[in-house]
């Protein structure tokens, strides 16, 4: 057997296993829970990426969120594969975003001695045919490495925390959780004041709540029963990911159809909605931040680092609800933006805390594949 036809026998072996690991890899998340990711096997590696009928284009109009859940997407696929239960595997996230053709990057199994945590592409043998050529690579030695079981039992926790750490002393704590790239380029952690968190929730959720085209959006992803419809199960938010009664999600979801939704707005009933959605509650609210103006290519290599800080506080005890709204919504996306350093920017919104109880696994799609 020749060297070449031993390469390309590796290859398949761990597109095998990828295949084989999918009920693991694909619990990475999303936004709404959209899944919005496509995998496409090309030879020797995968393309990924994405369908736009699953991105958000009202509530995440710049593509921040799509980007960095194809990020933390990658992210836990090479994460599972490193696992040596899963053929420890080293593999590579070549970004490369192309918005026509709904292509992220191409994943592929790294040569013997490959880079570790180089993030600039160099030491690949066709990083210098892509200017700015972002790699996303395994770990650097001491690094924080999740094994494929974390990842497989990430789960967001959207109802009761009972109690929480401090913000500083969560910002301490997983800041270990960044990749050596990250902490290079500058991403950090900011922890919110617990008042002003609770004050900026409540103006988000209303904004999002009294926008129509918002709140349109959000119903398309609420999944709840009616003897009208066919109840999809393999995405979106149903009552048992929101940790709330059937009932209520079936009634959010009739307050925010079109044809309610301007009733409902005279009445002051999403005003309601928005101060019981964002009632003041334990936890640390923290806001991920990295230099404004990041490429397409560092926002998906940035989904990295925020996977693997939600990794690192479940193996602290502590569950995870993202916030996005915070950023969705101009006013206090710029509150936030004044917290950060000068030149950076939030690219993330994150509760930690100690939940009541255990969150059930939301559904997942496996109708992936291209």
């Amino acid at each position: 057997m020749t060297a070449a036809s031993t390469d390309a026998t590796d290859d398949a072996g761990w597109i095998g296993d990828l295949r084989a690991s999918q009920e693991l890899w694909s619990r990475a998340p999303s936004a709404h829970n959209t899944q919005p990711w496509r995998l496409r096997v090309d030879g020797e590696q995968v393309e990924l990426g994405w369908d736009p009928a699953r991105t958000l284009p009202v509530t995440d109009a710049t593509g921040r969120d799509l980007r960095l859940s194809l990020g933390a997407f990658a992210e836990a696929i090479r994460l599972v594969l490193a696992d040596p239960l899963h053929g420890g595997h080293d593999l590579a996230l070549a970004w490369s975003w192309d918005e026509p053709g709904q292509v992220a990057g191409l994943l592929r199994r790294e040569p013997d001695g490959g880079p570790s945590g180089d993030v600039s592409g160099r030491g690949r043998p066709d990083a210098a045919e892509v200017p700015g050529n972002v790699v996303s690579t395994s770990p650097a030695v001491g690094e924080f490495a999740p094994s494929a079981a974390e990842v497989a039992a990430r789960r967001t926790h959207r109802g009761d925390y009972v109690a929480g750490p401090d913000g500083i002393d969560a910002v301490a704590a997983l800041a270990a959780g960044l990749t050596e790239a990250g902490r290079r380029l500058g991403v950090g952690l900011l922890a919110v004041d617990p008042a002003l968190a609770t004050d900026l929730v409540r103006v988000a959720d209303r904004e999002q709540f009294e926008d129509p085209a918002a709140a349109a959006e959000l119903t398309r992803w609420l999944r709840w029963r009616s003897s009208s419809r066919r109840l999809r199960t393999d995405d979106g938010l149903g009552h048992e990911a929101l940790l709330l009664p059937a009932w209520q999600v079936a009634a959010l979801a009739r307050v925010l159809r079109p044809r309610l939704h301007p009733a409902a707005r005279r009445m002051r009933v999403l005003r309601t909605l928005a101060r019981f959605a964002s009632a003041a509650r334990p936890g640390a609210l923290l806001v991920l931040h990295a230099p404004a103006h990041l490429s397409p290519e560092r926002e998906c290599a940035l989904g990295a680092d925020l996977l693997r800080l939600w990794l690192l506080a479940g193996r602290h005890g502590w569950s995870v609800h993202p916030w996005s709204q915070l950023l969705d919504v101009p006013d206090t996306q710029a509150v936030l933006t004044r917290a950060v350093p000068p030149g950076q920017r939030p690219y993330a919104v994150f509760r930690v805390g100690i939940a009541r109880g255990l969150a059930p696994p939301s559904p997942r799609r496996t109708d992936i594949w291209g």
